[in-house]
């Protein structure tokens, strides 16, 4: 996972768009990141549920349906944006279950993560608090 997050960093460009690909009863089980000059998917593995990053990876489940999520919130407001730093999430039992990405936006920041949980893949999104 390291070296697709530096590869994401280093050479990816900004983000164009995002697919979700789910089945029928709404498990999200991978996203497809499309960057300026690379595609990445993220993936639940199941088995160990972690998060897989990978370059190359075609859906062979007919139940699958993918949907363009590239206007939905969080991924709109990163659209058009690199990621200036990216994290490798590991749980408290070992498993690399998910990342963190911050984009860097002409105002603002934004992080997502991407978890796994329970062999799904779940979107939060983070912004700096600032006290007063």
């Amino acid at each position: 996972m390291l070296k697709a997050l530096q590869d994401i960093h280093d050479s990816a460009g900004v983000l164009r768009h995002v697919v979700e690909y789910q089945f029928a009863n709404e498990l999200l089980i991978a996203l497809e990141l499309c960057f300026q000059s690379r595609t990445y998917f993220l993936l639940a593995d199941a088995e160990l549920d972690a998060l897989v990053i990978t370059d190359s990876w075609g859906p062979d489940d007919k139940n699958l349906s993918s949907t363009d999520v590239s206007r939905n919130y969080p991924w709109n407001k990163v659209i058009g944006q690199e990621v200036l730093w990216s994290w490798m999430l590991t749980n408290h039992q070992g498993y690399s279950d998910g990342m963190r990405m911050e984009f860097a936006g002409l105002n603002s920041k934004l992080a997502l993560e991407v978890i796994v949980e329970a062999s799904e893949i779940c979107v939060f999104s983070a912004s700096r608090v600032i006290s007063t």
